[in-house]
């Protein structure tokens, strides 16, 4: 009874705070909804709705499954998982946020994975894609294209490192070394035409309902922004920074450029990913059955391994440049990159880890401050 009432208190103070910013705050309301209806339009849509809609189609009719044949014993042995999971995990890791969870809804309502399973790839299958991440932030707003792949590489090992360790924390608990056989009774395939309709019909009201959180988040952000809330962190550029990061990824990465933080700061962002993201996450599984307050501390992991990661590669490559400072004001835009750009980015990552020098590495990114 107690924690129904304070839930009902919880409610009823959000409700009323919602409530004055509307009626005191119209103005500032109005431009953040619009505002969010940009993003969406020229961002969020093109960006993400062709990946969701291609992710659920290679799911629905499992197109990959000559690539899940030869990668998914590493699946198994390495996450823990079932081998039709393998589409999922790369799917996740080239389209971004909403793609992994989207896989991760869609082989659940399949039966091909158990609640305990879908809650696991959660933990790590949640991701900014390189589209975002070389293309927007490196190449677009800092106009340094290493910044961007090191961000991505960051959230890419990072991301590894989880699946892994909840894999294996998954085979300890299980008490024994054998392969995953859970779930063998999947669903068949579905036809070309029938995944295609499904899947358009999925991603089409994912996308709606997505574009109003975005909407709502960037009103409140544009009302922080507008009002004297924002000049109590005014005087440390750090503490006005948070809120941003914590509420919604895209204003948080052009507040971390325009206070002139570190690379860290934005591996921090995109790390956690903000709470816009998040309750998008939850949206698209509201039929899984998983705990929200683990996801969110596995979001902040990330975030922690993602910074500690990109200051190591930094300390590593760049010893005596750490701050990217940017002198041009042109916003970020996020680019749909296509299915054969973002898996040659990953290619791209690949060969970059490989080939790197520390010399060409520093004169690249002290390029920056020329």
């Amino acid at each position: 009874m107690a924690f129904g009432k304070n839930k009902q208190m919880t409610s009823l103070i959000i409700s009323l705070l919602l409530l004055f910013i509307l009626v005191f705050y119209p103005k500032e309301c109005a431009e953040g909804i619009k505002e969010g209806l940009n993003n969406s339009g020229e961002l969020i849509i093109p960006s993400l709705f062709p990946y969701m809609l291609l992710s659920s189609f290679i799911l629905r009719t499992r197109a990959l499954k000559p690539i899940d044949r030869v990668i998914s014993p590493l699946t198994m042995k390495i996450f823990d998982l079932p081998r039709e999971c393998t589409s999922a995990i790369i799917m996740s890791f080239i389209g971004g946020f909403p793609v992994g969870a989207k896989c991760v809804s869609i082989l659940y309502k399949q039966k091909t994975i158990t609640s305990e399973q879908a809650q696991r790839m959660m933990y790590f299958c949640i991701c900014s894609g390189p589209s975002f991440l070389i293309t927007g932030i490196g190449t677009i707003m800092l106009h340094n294209y290493t910044a961007g792949m090191i961000l991505y590489i960051s959230q890419l090992i990072s991301g590894m490192i989880i699946g892994i360790s909840v894999g294996l924390y998954s085979r300890i608990k299980r008490n024994k070394k054998c392969s995953v056989t859970e779930n063998k009774n999947t669903a068949s395939p579905q036809g070309i035409s029938d995944s295609f309709i499904s899947a358009a019909e999925d991603s089409a009201v994912s996308i709606i309902i997505m574009t109003a959180l975005i909407c709502f988040f960037s009103m409140l952000i544009w009302v922080y922004k507008n009002t004297a809330v924002d000049q109590i962190f005014g005087t440390i550029r750090e503490f006005r920074t948070v809120i941003p990061i914590f509420t919604e990824v895209t204003n948080g990465i052009i507040s971390v450029k325009d206070t002139g933080l570190p690379l860290w700061w934005y591996s921090a962002a995109v790390g956690f990913g903000g709470m816009c993201v998040h309750f998008q996450m939850k949206l698209l599984l509201k039929e899984v059955p998983f705990s929200f307050i683990r996801y969110l501390i596995f979001r902040f992991i990330n975030c922690f391994l993602s910074v500690i990661i990109t200051k190591i590669i930094c300390q590593l490559f760049v010893p005596y440049e750490e701050t990217f400072i940017v002198f041009d004001n042109t916003d970020a835009q996020i680019f749909s990159a296509g299915i054969a750009g973002s898996t040659a980015m990953i290619i791209m990552c690949m060969i970059f880890l490989l080939s790197l020098r520390k010399r060409d590495l520093s004169r690249k990114l002290l390029h920056i401050n020329a």
